[in-house]
């Protein structure tokens, strides 16, 4: 009777991890992080390029730069910086490990769900490092506000794409990151042309949001 029980406790709890895992990948909405997230272990233990640390330390994985990262600092070169672009996976998958799905009820809420538009007109470009940073004020300081900056949206994006260079801000996953039971948002932002930068961030209790925020997905 009792190993009946145990295997009933244990089949209950693997049915809700599973539950949860399928959640998860279900609100992730870029292909290539889902891929990646579909395969969590073979990704996180995935050779990457070495990424140097303060002291000399380095990682070659994600689980090395996660131990590392807890004591060091990435060392500020530019050869290291574009290496560390290889890690925002690991932040990203990390980050989507460690969040609620958002209940059925919140998605279907947005019948048809479009981040383009707020991502264009609500997220505050003063508050984050970007090209645009030193261009904004109180008057102009989102996408479709900017001059001569031709915004085009898609379901999860908004997008600059002109003979310089290509600018998007991109939502990624739709996750209750910080717990709170209200939908937040793992973002990137991309920008290539005469040199190419990927940033992960997040936005936080996003919905009836007049001004969107985003903060960096690691401080």
């Amino acid at each position: 009777m009792i190993g009946k029980t145990l295997t009933s406790v244990l089949l209950l709890s693997l049915t809700a991890c599973a539950n949860t895992e399928n959640q998860s990948i279900s609100n992730i909405t870029f292909s290539p992080l889902k891929s990646a997230y579909a395969s969590y272990s073979s990704e996180i233990s995935k050779t990457r390029p070495s990424l140097v640390f303060d002291g000399g330390t380095s990682a070659s994985n994600c689980t090395e730069y996660f131990s590392v990262r807890k004591a060091a600092n990435i060392l500020e070169t530019d050869a290291n910086f574009l290496v560390a672009q290889e890690y925002l996976i690991c932040d990203s998958l990390s980050a989507i490990k460690n969040a609620t799905p958002i209940n059925e009820s919140s998605v279907s809420n947005n019948v048809i769900f479009n981040a383009g538009v707020p991502l264009a007109s609500k997220v505050d470009l003063r508050a984050f490092r970007s090209s645009f940073k030193r261009r904004a004020d109180a008057q102009m300081h989102t996408l479709d506000t900017m001059p001569r900056a031709d915004v085009t949206t898609e379901q999860y994006a908004a997008i600059i794409d002109n003979k310089d260079w290509l600018y998007v801000l991109r939502v990624v996953a739709r996750l209750d990151l910080n717990n709170n039971g209200k939908e937040d948002w793992l973002t990137d932002k991309a920008k290539m042309g005469s040199y190419s930068t990927l940033s992960g961030f997040v936005a936080c209790d996003v919905n009836n949001k007049q001004i969107i925020n985003l903060d960096p997905l690691i401080s």
